[in-house]
């Protein structure tokens, strides 16, 4: 990650909840350069007790994102927090990390 990356990162962490004024919209097509991105989960997809913006927070490691002729429509993700894996899908997300 570059160092704005980082700056924004920090900047989100600050609020309660990441919303979608707060980030950069998801591209029709995933595979517009979002390889190493950082993406926002939407809180509906989080557990009670994790809708915090620091579980909002995910990289993409893999899934449609990377191959559109994949037949599943999963999006593999690594949490930025505790490096957990989890599987979502392009509606999950309200948009990605956009340096300023």
């Amino acid at each position: 990650m570059t160092d704005k990356e980082n700056d924004k990162i920090k900047e989100l962490l600050k609020k309660d909840i990441i919303k979608s004024e707060d980030v950069e919209p998801l591209p029709p097509d995933l595979n517009f350069g979002m390889k190493d991105k950082i993406f926002v989960l939407k809180p509906r997809c989080l557990k009670e007790g994790y809708k915090e913006a620091k579980n909002q927070l995910c990289k993409i490691t893999g899934g449609k994102a990377f191959n559109p002729f994949l037949g599943s429509n999963s999006i593999f993700v690594t949490d930025l927090d505790e490096n957990n894996r989890g599987q979502y899908h392009y509606v999950d997300f309200i948009g990605y990390v956009k340096p300023d």
